[in-house]
């Protein structure tokens, strides 16, 4: 189990937590990520998933507290919503999060955008009012199709973002816990010998497929999502590095020097004015949209594609060409100057086959707002994934902000699907993630730090 946790980082927010368990007194742990976080691959999601099993030996070990313990995790959902809604998942007062965005953040270099608003993420938590301890957890997908036909020049130990997230994490001293530490000496493939026949110790980590999974044919090796055992193996090794933090403090209890480095402040970002966003979030996810619908064209309707009933998938969807939705939002922002514009992080259904174009366009009338029409491709042949996706579009303030969604006659995939999952208005223009690259629009002073 400890060769999982190749870092401690700097103890000091994890001591503190763990000083205040030893003195019976509650604490407030959160788990942010996505498929693997909800517990997808576990056989009882709630009860024998890794976050679960942490979570339900906190309060046996340490009874009597009220504890606030939850499991914000988000099927399909990477680092790029988090960055943006953190603030909507995560307490001021928190004392511990766990953070997992590794396999939907995809095995992309250390410049991509995605690892810059990785790194906004981590600004966001460390800075909590609470100064709460955080914990990188790299979970390493099963090299895909197969081991040998992995799609990457890279030798597979170095393709699935251990190397960009353990950068972020020594850069601000975070504890890590990594998947690949820990399973690549008991792998079979891994074997200088290869002759033997003998299954690897841990070649059952990753889930096989059964009839509740919505990804693959029924019994198909899922490459991204722990099974059972792995679960419960990812559980015990949480639970280890919070015994190392409780003896840790046994033996030298918490002193000033613990909380005044908890306190210090964070150094500049490791990007070059990569500052993380001040302003208040206001993320509208999933159903959460539904009050501001004010009217659907025939073809358009609310759906749950969820087929797990721990972990439904609402959103707004069409596969009918010419047809429309009509939303209406507030989209003034606080700390907006004279003449300022806002951008909206548009969320919608990205996947591998059947997935249409859309189009989003303002309606000026009667003190709507205005904007340039975007176009919003569902179909990304390149992963074998369904996720959400975000695309940044700049509109003018306004109280009565009307948005209007088309399904349009271009598809590239043959199919016209057509999925709304989110509106977003957060961090300034250009720190949305985009298919390719980050640009930066109309920065507000409200990017650099205070």
């Amino acid at each position: 189990m400890d060769r999982a946790i190749y870092s401690m980082g700097d103890p000091s927010r994890l001591r503190r937590m763990a000083a205040k368990l030893l003195a019976g007194q509650p604490v407030n742990i959160v788990f942010l990520g996505g498929s693997l976080t909800v517990g997808l691959g576990a056989d009882h999601i709630g009860q024998s998933n890794f976050a679960a099993r942490f979570l339900t030996w906190i309060g046996q070990t340490f009874p009597g507290a009220q504890h606030r313990l939850v499991n914000s995790g988000f099927g399909g959902t990477g680092t790029s919503y988090f960055a943006m809604c953190v603030t909507r998942h995560v307490a001021p007062d928190t004392d511990l999060v766990f953070l997992e965005t590794n396999v939907n953040d995809g095995p992309r270099p250390m410049e991509h955008s995605s690892r810059k608003a990785h790194e906004r993420l981590i600004r966001k938590l460390l800075r909590l009012q609470s100064r709460p301890a955080l914990v990188e957890i790299i979970f390493w997908p099963y090299p895909a199709p197969t081991w040998e036909d992995n799609n990457s020049k890279d030798h597979v130990y170095l393709i699935n973002g251990d190397g960009p997230l353990g950068t972020l994490a020594q850069y601000y001293y975070l504890p890590v816990v990594s998947a690949r530490s820990f399973l690549w000496p008991g792998l079979k493939e891994t074997r200088a010998d290869q002759s033997s026949s003998e299954p690897g110790k841990y070649n059952d980590f990753w889930h096989v497929t059964d009839e509740k999974d919505d990804c693959c044919p029924v019994g198909t090796l899922d490459h991204d999502h722990p099974g059972e055992a792995g679960h419960h193996w990812f559980g015990d090794i949480l639970v280890r590095l919070m015994v190392r933090a409780l003896e840790d403090v046994a033996r030298y209890p918490v002193g000033q020097e613990d909380e005044e480095a908890a306190q210090a402040p964070l150094t500049v970002p490791l990007f070059k004015s990569n500052w993380e966003s001040l302003r208040n979030d206001s993320c509208l996810m999933r159903g959460e949209l539904r009050p501001y619908v004010t009217s659907l064209d025939d073809g358009w309707a609310w759906a749950n594609e969820g087929k797990q009933e721990c972990c439904p998938k609402w959103g707004l969807v069409s596969r009918k060409p010419g047809t429309s939705a009509y939303l209406t939002l507030d989209t003034r922002v606080e700390g907006l100057g004279q003449g300022d514009e806002v951008t909206a992080g548009i969320g919608y259904l990205r996947s591998y086959e059947n997935m249409g174009v859309m189009e989003v366009t303002c309606g000026a009338e009667e003190g709507g707002c205005t904007c340039a029409p975007l176009q919003l491709d569902g179909h990304f042949p390149e992963e074998h994934a369904t996720q959400i996706n975000f695309k940044p579009l700049v509109v003018s303030p306004s109280a009565k902000c009307k948005l209007k969604f088309t399904v349009l006659e271009d598809t590239r995939s043959g199919g016209h699907k057509c999925n709304v999952l989110a509106v977003v208005f957060s961090e300034a223009a250009g720190y949305l993630i985009t298919d390719d690259e980050e640009t930066l629009i109309a920065p507000l002073a409200s990017v650099a730090p205070p």
